[in-house]
């Protein structure tokens, strides 16, 4: 087997991102689960996450990169993506 057909039967890794905090008014902290491509996101004001399923990993990194993280959110999140009550 050839050593690309071993590292594509490899599962996903684990991105330790940890839980970066924003300096933004309207999402405060975010965490990416790459094994189950959700993204759970802190809104100001809010104390309890909102999770969202099936994003895939360039929306989170584009969201920590983002300059206004709101409007990275209402553009590429928001009307893609519904919020789940759970992340189980």
């Amino acid at each position: 087997m050839s050593r690309m057909a071993t590292r594509n039967r490899r599962p996903p890794p684990r991105i330790s991102h940890g839980m970066p905090e924003f300096a933004s008014t309207a999402i405060t902290r975010a965490e990416y689960d790459p094994w189950n491509k959700l993204l759970s996101l802190w809104f100001a004001g809010v104390a309890a996450p909102y999770h969202y399923r099936d994003v895939p990993i360039d929306i989170y990194e584009g969201l920590c990169r983002a300059r206004s993280k709101g409007a990275y959110f209402n553009n590429r999140i928001r009307e893609r993506y519904q919020p789940v009550s759970e992340a189980s």
